[in-house]
């Protein structure tokens, strides 16, 4: 049976902590990951429809293949990367950890704290998730606060990378693709942070710090109201309002707006024809 090595989340170094959180996103129903601009998506249909996951830069991919966790398939000339057996094992055996029990509730990632040190956070009780989950029968944020919310996270994870890792991953090439495509993890790297100094820009000064708590140190609504002493229950509107702003940033919204409506200039039957002033 083929494993992928299980290492502490102290030990592990960032390629590892992205495979990781690769193979937890590729253990969703009917995912898989492609090959996107030098990066890796992983995509998971929603009622027809592909949502992106997930982005990660092209080494993530190589601890996964190399240990039978994944399969390549060609879908319309494009690879497609899939779990195996192996690889849905693995992610089971991720997931649950030394107490497998408990853990089964679970959903554990290691993620970085606001000192700096490795710790374990249960995506269960993520705290954008929770904002997104219904109370009273209303939402805190909808949806396209949500996506919001994971887009700024993935950014802030992108730009925390080092341009390099142990193994030299600057241009790791998979499945035949053209050496020196796509970008360098230094230069993924830099794009994800301009994209995060936008975002922050564009939503001001009221809502950057909230965000970054909540996308880029994963802090509970509490812990933030402590943090800019708010009133108690009073975060989530700041943060539902700073997500909707940031949604606005990147074009999300709920419903779709087309063009605006247009004045009527002229009406004629079937067999009518513009008449054009005649020149001398």
């Amino acid at each position: 049976m083929t494993a992928v090595p299980s290492r502490s989340a102290a030990d592990s170094t960032p390629s590892e902590n992205q495979a990781a959180r690769l193979l937890r996103l590729l253990a969703e129903p009917n995912a898989y990951a492609r090959r996107a601009e030098g990066i890796v998506q992983v995509i998971v249909p929603r009622k027809g429809v592909p949502l992106v996951r997930g982005q990660f830069p092209m080494a993530a991919l190589a601890p996964l293949l190399s240990s039978g966790a994944l399969r390549c398939d060609q879908v319309a000339g494009a690879p497609r990367f899939r779990l195996t057996p192996e690889g849905q094992q693995a992610a089971f055996r991720d997931a649950a950890g030394p107490d497998a029990f408990g853990d089964q509730h679970r959903l554990l990632v290691p993620v970085v704290d606001a000192e700096g040190g490795r710790v374990k956070r249960n995506l269960r009780e993520d705290p954008l998730a929770m904002l997104a989950r219904q109370e009273g029968g209303r939402f805190a944020i909808d949806s396209a606060g949500r996506e919001a919310g994971e887009r700024l996270r993935r950014d802030i994870e992108m730009a925390g990378l080092p341009p390099k890792v142990t193994i030299n991953w600057d241009r790791l090439v998979v499945d035949g693709a053209a050496p020196g495509t796509g970008l360098t993890m230094s230069e993924m790297q830099a794009e994800a942070r301009r994209r995060v100094q936008k975002a922050m820009v564009a939503v001001g000064p009221d809502f950057a710090g909230p965000l970054m708590d909540l996308c880029g140190l994963n802090r509970s609504v509490g812990e933030i109201e402590q943090g800019l002493g708010l009133p108690v229950r009073s975060g989530k509107v700041v943060l539902a309002l700073g997500l909707r702003a940031l949604a606005r940033h990147y074009g999300l919204s709920e419903v779709a707006v087309g063009a605006a409506r247009q004045a009527i200039r002229h009406w004629g039957t079937p067999d009518s024809r513009p008449d054009f002033p005649r020149t001398a």
